[in-house]
């Protein structure tokens, strides 16, 4: 994957990149060189990968006009699934003594797959040292906000292969949650014999997150 992109972008020795040997041979206007500059977006998105989580924590304008039972009548399509399927685990009608949450420490925007990843790790912690009767946990937060991105190739040189204009609308890339100040993003319940655990857990699904956090204990 490395070779391909470097001989698409790079110039060799004495030899041209294939871009610049499409522009010479076709021309920037060709249908040609449209469609190779379409293949190479493709190839360099996957090859990124996900960009990391302080790109997108800083709040935007709400962008969420969605569409459920129509989806065809949506304002905003093409938008990716969230990777947060599960919002509720552990015994929902058990009556526990005390209510463990876990809290943001600024204004911030939370991916779908930080929540998915948070969500996993202090539920797998939780199974691992309490059973399953013992503890009830809550997601607080859903990602409602769709995210966009105008996709360039990340890469050295790469710029002047693209014609655009400067600060695009983008395209629908992912979800996020708008959470504020104090807000809980994910709650437990469980007794008090069990508060280490629970804070442990929650400590564990704090680091996946793009911002700092801290737990707050309400007692019943």
């Amino acid at each position: 994957m490395q070779d391909l992109i470097r001989s698409v972008f790079f110039k060799s020795e004495g030899q041209p990149c294939a871009l610049e040997a499409f522009i010479q041979r076709y021309g920037q206007k060709s249908k040609v060189y449209k469609l190779v500059l379409k293949i190479c977006d493709v190839v360099v998105v996957f090859y990124m990968g996900l960009r990391p989580g302080k790109v997108y924590r800083n709040w935007e304008r709400p962008y969420t006009r969605q569409a459920t039972k129509k989806p065809r009548k949506s304002y905003v399509r093409g938008v990716p699934g969230s990777k947060l399927r599960i919002h509720v685990m552990g015994n929902r009608k058990g009556a526990f003594e005390a209510t463990i949450h876990l809290v943001t420490k600024k204004q911030v925007q939370i991916r779908h797959n930080a929540l998915e990843a948070g969500r996993i790790a202090a539920n797998a912690y939780l199974k691992k040292h309490l059973e399953e009767d013992n503890y009830f946990l809550k997601m607080r937060v859903y990602p409602h906000h769709i995210m966009r991105e105008h996709a360039q190739a990340a890469i050295a040189q790469a710029d002047r292969f693209y014609q655009g204009m400067s600060h695009p609308f983008g395209k629908p890339n992912g979800v996020a949650a708008r959470v504020r100040l104090g807000q809980p993003i994910m709650s437990v319940n469980v007794n008090k014999k069990d508060e280490s655990t629970v804070r442990e857990a929650l400590r564990r699904a704090g680091d996946k997150m793009p911002c700092s956090c801290c737990v707050e204990v309400e007692k019943k």
